[in-house]
């Protein structure tokens, strides 16, 4: 009998604690590791636009919504609270948990479900220009995860020579780039001042040099710039400072 309640012991504390790893996940979620910012649809009448500040504005049949979603402790699905509408977050997708409703992220434009549509996505070259971009997020964490150093970190980018130049929040870099193609960009090799950094907390400077060495394409939306490898999550997020 004794032996019963022990392996009944047993598989109740096992049982409690994959509910708890399944809760409160320490590895990757869509949450951090995809790139589920964009613009959603089902290519008629369901538009779903998800912002980085994870305010949203919904358009259905012709009526416009907006909110804050709230995300799952799994970081694996989203609410839209005003609308009450669930949604499963996967690569470039949205399944809705009610109807199995399939969204899928389109490239730059707004699908015309309610009029004319406007672009807030601008993966032209143009876009790089005309400011200073101040790092806000590296790897899916924000910069307030790092040093204090990496509060100082920025890139900007100069049309005529292109030529780009920075700092990771000590030491000063620069090179060149092109933009071979539409969203496509490419760093040249990147030439970095040698200050010792020391600061509480992960550096997020050599992070930073490591992104410029692996990014091929680039993303402007709502004043944000995207640096990314394929279609993954985004490496570093920029907000523009200086117009």
């Amino acid at each position: 009998m004794n032996k019963l309640k022990t392996g009944l012991s047993i598989v109740f504390v096992t049982m409690m604690s994959l509910q708890a790893v399944a809760q409160h996940p320490k590895g990757h979620s869509s949450k951090n590791s995809l790139d589920w910012r964009g613009i959603y649809s089902t290519g008629k009448d369901l538009q779903l636009i998800l912002n980085d500040d994870n305010t949203y504005s919904l358009t259905q049949n012709g009526k416009i919504s907006t909110g804050k979603v709230k995300w799952n402790k799994a970081g694996s699905m989203i609410t839209l609270p005003h609308n009450n509408m669930q949604f499963k977050v996967g690569e470039r997708q949205l399944t809705g948990l009610r109807y199995g409703t399939l969204l899928l992220k389109q490239e730059t434009a707004v699908v015309d479900v309610a009029g004319p549509s406007t672009a807030i996505d601008n993966t032209d070259a143009d876009a790089l220009y005309g400011g200073k971009w101040v790092l806000i997020e590296l790897q899916g964490k924000e910069v307030s995860e790092y040093s204090e150093n990496a509060k100082k970190a920025f890139i900007s980018f100069d049309a005529a020579e292109k030529r780009f130049g920075g700092s990771g929040g000590c030491n000063s870099f620069g090179g060149n780039f092109e933009v071979p193609g539409h969203n496509r960009i490419k760093f040249g090799q990147t030439i970095s001042t040698m200050k010792a950094c020391i600061g509480k907390g992960v550096e997020a400077e050599p992070i930073l040099l490591n992104v410029l060495r692996t990014a091929d394409n680039f993303t402007v939306s709502n004043g944000v710039l995207s640096l990314n490898k394929a279609r993954m999550a985004s490496l570093a997020r920029f907000r523009m400072v200086v117009k």
